[in-house]
């Protein structure tokens, strides 16, 4: 007891504000009950020699006064010109060490200094930030009971600053992270960046999550007599070693951890890297059935047959070049009966969807695959398919889940994971889930109600049940690709199932 009152009143004789911080650190007062991103950086400019005390001291005060999401021209022009004063690139991994003490009290000590921290790298070596930022922005999107991510503020800087970085690093934080943020507004921030970063390249944003892929080279270079590989297990990437002599296994060798621990452990946190990297590309592809992208022959050639980390991928999926489905099979495209054939120069690639084909050439499909032994890295000739009925896509409107029973905290935790606008639910108010389909103007609203009196802490129904399925757009809906509403519905299905108290019936699908 005796020790919390003392930190109680620790915290109210403590400095308010980062110029009292500064100045308390520099009287040689210490206050350990500050979050311990202002101890360090209280600490660091107390220590600086007295000739670099002041232009520290004023380098950290222009951070916190950062104002807006995006700092203004005129905030940014004296940044450079105060890090120039420090000589900011000597302090690299001091920057590092500070964006890595950010926390929720550090934001909510001082918003603006936090976001000015992250607005500093811009003055250091971008290829070398970028995945930095990447986990920075991973950190404060994470949901914190009672208060929602760490900082949205810090989120959305950290998206800006890396869309804003010239080379490639920045993108690929940004594809790797399109896949990890659940804060709903984060993704427009997400876009913008994307956007701004391919129309610097004269490319779509499409072209630039294509091109712009590590190609993890680093990862098959040898460490001794062993030289790592990386195979594929129920679809997922497992590294092992191979000796010169063909011996394979699973696990480091003895002789390799033994001579070459830092080699191996480097390789290790590489292959980390790659399996992040591979997750993205995995969600970049499945995203093709939503866009319905057609790509031209020579570009899939050049960055998904071409490129080492896509094709892992590429390769294990059905694919219409032309008009005609095909596996990508030492090095030609065969066709369902194990033909090989050659495309005209001027075929375009899609990824091939069940929802257009018979349920005999998704069976042949399945046996095609099984034959050769090839793991998806998604379901595709196993995925569910759905269709829509003439009443359904005349009256954009179907019941096929009306009346399911779902937890209401799974529901809006899918809602978050999967893109889907979903409001607080209150006792006795009836809702809906949406989300907006582009570049169809499709409007998706499921109906939920609460069921029963039962709320979380919060205040919200615990129970809900399912209404009407609304499908809203300008355009008739026959005339939005199948694969488009298929893919809807799946979701859908997946909002519901995931978010069921207990099993139910299976959703009609095709």
């Amino acid at each position: 007891m005796f020790e919390g009152l003392t930190r109680f009143f620790g915290k109210l004789r403590a400095p308010k504000t980062l110029p009292a911080v500064l100045e308390e650190y520099e009287s040689g007062r210490r206050h350990p009950v500050l979050p311990p991103l202002l101890v360090a950086l209280g600490e660091f400019q107390a220590s600086r020699p007295a000739p670099e005390r002041e232009a520290w001291r004023a380098l950290l005060l222009h951070l916190d006064e950062v104002t807006g999401a995006t700092p203004t021209r005129r905030w940014l022009t004296l940044l450079v010109g105060h890090a120039e004063r420090v000589g900011l690139n000597e302090f690299a991994t001091t920057v590092t060490d500070w964006l890595g003490l950010m926390d929720a009290a550090a934001c909510d000590f001082s918003p603006a200094l936090t976001r000015g921290l992250v607005w500093l790298t811009l003055c250091l070596d971008g290829d070398a930030m970028a995945p930095v930022l990447g986990a920075l922005a991973e950190r404060a999107d994470r949901k914190i009971a009672g208060r929602g991510p760490m900082s949205r503020g810090v989120v959305n800087a950290c998206l800006r600053v890396l869309g804003s970085l010239e080379g490639d690093a920045g993108v690929v934080q940004l594809t790797r992270l399109k896949g990890v943020i659940e804060y709903r507004d984060a993704h427009h921030h997400l876009d913008r960046a994307f956007a701004g970063a391919a129309t610097r390249r004269d490319l779509s944003v499409e072209q630039l999550e294509e091109r712009v892929v590590p190609d993890a080279s680093e990862l098959n270079a040898p460490i001794g007599a062993w030289t790592p590989t990386i195979t594929f297990e129920d679809g997922a990437p497992v590294l092992g070693w191979v000796r010169a002599d063909g011996k394979r296994v699973r696990r480091v060798p003895a002789e390799l951890q033994r001579e070459h621990a830092e080699a191996v452990a480097a390789r290790k946190a590489t292959f980390a890297e790659f399996e992040e990297v591979l997750e993205a590309q995995t969600n970049r592809l499945e995203r093709l059935f939503w866009t319905q992208r057609t790509i031209s022959l020579s570009d899939f050639h050049a960055h998904s047959l071409g490129h080492p980390v896509v094709m892992l991928l590429a390769r294990a999926l059905v694919w219409t070049v032309g008009d005609r489905p095909a596996l990508w099979f030492d090095g030609a495209f065969v066709d369902v009966d194990g033909k090989v054939f050659e495309p005209l120069e001027s075929a375009t690639v899609q990824l091939w969807h069940p929802v257009l084909a018979t349920a005999e050439s998704v069976a042949a499909w399945r046996r095609r695959l099984e034959a050769l032994e090839l793991t998806q890295p998604f379901a595709q000739v196993e995925r569910p398919v759905f269709t829509l009925d003439d009443a359904e896509l005349v009256g954009g409107l179907t019941r096929r889940w009306q009346g399911r029973r779902m937890r209401q905290q799974r529901l809006q935790t899918l809602c978050r994971r999967r893109q889907w606008q979903s409001t607080r639910l209150e006792p006795r108010m009836a809702d809906v889930v949406v989300r907006a389909v582009e570049p169809y103007a499709l409007h998706v609203m499921l109906e939920v109600a609460a069921e029963g009196p039962e709320t979380t802490a919060s205040g919200a129904s615990t129970w809900l049940h399912t209404g009407a399925l609304r499908l809203q757009s300008p355009r008739e809906l026959k005339t939005i690709p199948a694969v488009v509403l298929s893919e809807v519905l799946l979701e859908v299905d997946g909002l519901v199932r995931g978010s069921e108290a207990a099993e139910s019936p299976a959703a009609n699908s095709r």
